[in-house]
């Protein structure tokens, strides 16, 4: 079939706007002209005619271009015109030469090279030679192995949309890299493309600067020009392609991991997603490091529908996204550099894909799809609160006891109410972006303004006039409380650790209040997680947020409840005698017995064999209970827990309540004190009292021993 030239898709394109039935004519031309009008111009290049060349000049520069702006507004109609204009341009000069004569070609690709406007200006010359040679249909045959690679990145929606009922926060799409035939190492987007994938100033440089980074590591001059195609993982979603503008820096980690493995003749595992920038915010320059972008929950949520078990982004931003990647089980791997990207590629690209981290099974967060959470007391009263929206919600337990997987439950609640949800780990956020109040506010912003892709940011409108509070409340009150909006504050003792934080809490509980007067703050509410006995470090209780709003204190697992996990895991604990000698061990700690019942079924140990090392570095708590040994360093909590393990009476309230904070101790006082477990006792006594300590071998046959001997006395 003779392909449709100019002519007949001017034609098409006249008929579409001049009928006064179409609603949606310019998404129509996207649909049914846009897609072909490359392969027409090839078409014209032989077949054409100057009066259909004239034609679509006349067109592009009168008002009736302005139809097509039903299908992208601003900089995708002017990235549409301007590039239809070049194409028919360069079409109408190579028909004017006689078609295919390289001389002229030549000629016309420098020219092109030297007058590129916009953002088209990005692509290295070789972009120019190989959309001469499309046009002449000179392209060349490229013998390579692989012959291409695609490597998957998420590029998120500023609007929800809804194909076939089912919402959509992100469309998925692969990169796919194939050599070009030209030297150089140039990387561009396939001039085949360009018509349907409009590209913005900050997306545009990535493709220079992924060839910069990748030249780090390898040969420059062994490094072929590559040739980029944008493809959706659904057929579905390439229609929402064609009418979006590619923003941001978001694609330039998944450029970059994908010319590398062109390079070495990896093929990227199609599990893997890529996410990160490749220059700090603002810089168009690479530094070899790897930088956190915006729409963390939305990319996750991405690559969970489409089957991506495994999301590679800045280790600055890991710990924020693992909290989502928990959400939809997702594997969340954090890199530093693009050296940490390389070795991640090298170690897991030729071997079997990396397993989706579970933490079913090391007693850490465990997912919504897990069979093995029990529900306590708390989770009614967390799902309660979050529904009647208090302005503070306070979660308090000790490290470990599982507020996170309690927090993961809590942000599914928020996100299907569509309520607007920041989560923000202090944790995960660094010292040095602590150091003062305005680093601490910043920090934040810049949280917030990557999560609702807010078009400002808290730098540019900070003025040193106001002080750190004011100013971050004005970037709130204005840009951020426009709706509802439900903040998870994790890790908030950190702040303890800085002598401004009662600065800042005394702003949270101003907002509490004043929220009978100021419309905006009736619009937040503010969830704060911690571990401290808060009363401890903030004087003023008048000024503190942690003694107003509502209280969720998580507790130990009862006996019922770890009945009910042991069944969960295979009943690794077979009689009432085992059950009980297992409770005098773990107590209720969630992590002890999910870890600890976990690890006896997993690796088929019985009660004596796991006893025997429960309290051991080299056991299956090893690390959990290395951290105990943290508070020790304060030599107040030294004394209380030395005189707790040698029955001596105590006298320090505060350090008590210090070490019942950081679940080393329970008890309502002085008097009813006590080590919160026999793991805890049998670690603290061979690390505190190791003259004095028992072995836990010893132990465990006498607990045998005493067992047996009760059976032939019942």
């Amino acid at each position: 079939m003779t392909p449709t030239g100019l002519t007949q898709l001017l034609q098409s394109t006249q008929t579409l706007f001049s009928d006064p039935a179409s609603l949606g004519a310019g998404l129509d031309w996207v649909d049914r002209i846009l897609p072909r009008f490359t392969d027409a111009c090839i078409h014209d290049v032989t077949h054409g005619t100057p009066e259909a060349f004239a034609a679509w000049r006349d067109w592009l520069t009168g008002d009736s271009v302005e139809g097509i702006r039903d299908a992208g507004e601003e900089e995708v109609f002017v990235w549409r015109r301007t590039w239809l204009q070049i194409l028919v341009s360069a079409s109408e000069e190579l028909y004017n030469a006689g078609g295919n004569r390289p001389a002229e070609g030549k000629k016309l690709a420098e020219s092109l090279y030297a007058q590129a406007p916009y953002v088209f200006s990005f692509f290295p010359k070789v972009f120019w030679f190989d959309l001469v040679d499309m046009l002449s249909s000179t392209r060349k045959a490229v013998s390579h192995t692989p012959a291409s690679i695609r490597t998957s990145f998420p590029l998120v929606l500023a609007e929800r949309m809804v194909i076939d009922g089912d919402n959509i926060d992100v469309l998925l799409a692969d990169f796919e890299l194939s050599p070009s035939g030209y030297s150089g190492g140039g990387l561009y987007l396939d001039p085949a493309q360009v018509a349907t994938r409009c590209i913005d100033g900050a997306f545009a440089p990535i493709f220079a600067q992924a060839v910069t980074e990748v030249s780090r590591y390898v040969a420059p001059d062994t490094l072929p020009s590559v040739r980029v195609q944008l493809t959706p993982l659904k057929p579905e979603h390439e229609i929402f392609l064609q009418t979006l503008i590619l923003r941001g820096p978001s694609g330039g980690g998944a450029l970059a991991a994908g010319l590398y493995c062109l390079f070495k003749s990896y093929q990227p595992h199609r599990t893997l997603a890529t996410s990160f920038a490749l220059t700090a915010p603002g810089q168009t320059t690479p530094d070899g490091f790897c930088h956190a972008v915006g729409g963390a929950y939305e990319k996750v949520r991405g690559c969970a529908k489409a089957g991506m078990q495994n999301l590679l982004v800045a280790e600055e931003a890991a710990g924020q996204v693992r909290f989502y990647g928990h959400l939809q089980n997702v594997s969340i791997v954090g890199a530093s550099t693009l050296q940490d990207v390389f070795l991640y590629l090298d170690k897991s690209v030729e071997t079997a894909p990396a397993e989706p981290i579970n933490t079913d099974e090391d007693g850490g967060v465990l997912s919504l799809s897990s069979q093995l959470y029990i529900e306590r007391r708390s989770d009614a009263a967390f799902h309660t609160a979050l529904a009647q929206r208090p302005m503070i919600v306070l979660v308090k337990g000790a490290r470990q006891i599982g507020k996170t997987s309690l927090l993961v439950r809590g942000v599914d609640q928020v996100r299907k109410s569509n309520v607007k949800l920041i989560y923000v780990d202090l944790q995960s956020i660094g010292r040095n972006n602590l150091k003062t109040q305005k680093d601490f506010f910043i920090a934040v912003a810049r949280i917030f303004e990557r999560e609702l892709n807010l078009s400002v940011t808290m730098d540019e409108l900070y003025d040193e006039r106001d002080g750190p509070n004011k100013n971050f409340e004005n970037f709130l009150f204005k840009y951020v409380l426009t709706s509802s909006v439900i903040w998870f504050m994790d890790e908030v003792d950190r702040l303890f650790d800085f002598d401004y934080y009662t600065d800042v809490f005394s702003l949270m509980r101003s907002w509490h209040n004043r929220r009978s007067v100021h419309r905006e703050l009736g619009n937040l509410t503010l969830v704060l997680c911690y571990a401290t006995e808060t009363h401890l470090m903030i004087e003023d209780l008048y000024q503190s947020p942690f003694n107003v709003g509502t209280k969720i204190e998580l507790e130990d697992f009862t006996p019922d409840q770890v009945a009910a996990f042991n069944k969960k895991v295979g009943s690794p604990l077979k009689s009432e005698d085992e059950f009980e000698e297992f409770l005098r061990l773990a107590g209720g700690q969630p992590h002890l017995v999910c870890r600890g019942l976990s690890w006896m079924a997993s690796e088929g140990k019985s009660l004596e064999e796991f006893t025997a090392v429960a309290s051991l570095d080299s056991g299956p708590f090893g690390s959990h209970l290395r951290r105990l040994l943290l508070v020790t360093r304060n030599p107040e909590q030294s004394e209380v827990l030395h005189n707790v393990l040698r029955g001596l009476p105590n006298h320090n309230h505060n350090a008590f309540l210090h070490l019942r904070s950081a679940g080393v101790l329970v008890g309502d006082d002085l008097k009813t004190l006590r080590v919160r477990c026999g793991i805890y006792a049998d670690y603290l006594r061979r690390n505190l009292l190791p003259n004095e300590a028992e072995s836990a071998t010893t132990r465990a046959k006498k607990s045998i021993f005493s067992q047996f001997f009760r059976r032939l006395t019942s």
